[in-house]
């Protein structure tokens, strides 16, 4: 986590980096989620769904805010494999997907792996049909 000043929130530092501004997917999503957060901030255990949930707690322990400085060391999976086991395998390291160790192009199969940054400069019908439907972005 980046240095926090007595002024400085978690909220703040959420805001700050996904600022709607540095994104073009989904950008009207985000600004609406960002617009919420800054009106409502993060759950508290005063929250009735969240009462036993320190979320501002977790946050503060467990996340690097600061993308730049996450590292990847790791060069293959095979030790994670299961032998001739014929699947579709995609890896993620510190939450991004990583083509390079990931195995999921098969000629046959009709499905599409995209990160969605692609999906909306290529398959954007598709996609507009189902972005932020299901997950209401003021909440």
């Amino acid at each position: 986590m980046h240095p926090s000043t007595k002024d400085t929130t978690i909220e703040d530092e959420i805001l700050t980096i996904f600022s709607p501004e540095e994104y073009t997917i989904g950008k009207n999503a985000r600004l609406n989620a960002v617009t919420f957060l800054k009106k409502l901030g993060l759950p508290t255990h005063k929250t009735e769904e969240y009462r036993f949930t320190p979320i501002t707690k977790h946050l503060q322990k467990n996340f690097n805010w600061n993308k730049s400085t996450a590292s990847n060391t790791i060069n293959s999976i095979a030790p994670f494999a299961i032998p001739e086991l014929d699947s579709i395998i995609l890896v993620f390291i510190n939450g991004l997907f990583t083509p390079a160790l990931s195995k999921y192009e098969n000629q046959s199969s009709p499905l599409k792996i995209k990160t969605l940054e692609e999906a909306f400069t290529t398959e954007i019908d598709f996609i507009t049909q189902y972005f932020d439907k299901l997950v209401n972005s003021e909440t």
